[in-house]
């Protein structure tokens, strides 16, 4: 098991950002990206070759919703949330 997941465990969700790959692209992919008040974030994903498997990164990396969007450019997005957006 990568060790990066137990760091969230106890951390403020200040954001989520979900994205897929485009229509074209091989294999299918969405990702979850949840960003933390502490300027991290973490993501999974899933990929339509392996249904019901899901991928994690290893670690927690550093930023927020910037650099999230900055890793999931060429993604098309299907939800934002940011509590900079809401108050």
């Amino acid at each position: 098991m990568k060790n990066g997941i137990l760091k969230i465990v106890g951390k403020q969700i200040t954001g989520l950002y979900v994205t897929e790959t485009p229509s074209d692209a091989k294999p299918a992919r969405t990702h979850v990206f949840l960003a933390f008040s502490d300027d991290t974030y973490y993501e999974f994903w899933a990929t339509s070759e392996s249904p019901g498997a899901m991928g994690v990164r290893s670690d927690l990396d550093e930023g927020g919703m910037k650099e999230i969007k900055d890793d999931a450019r060429g993604m098309e997005v299907i939800l934002e949330w940011d509590t900079a957006m809401t108050g």
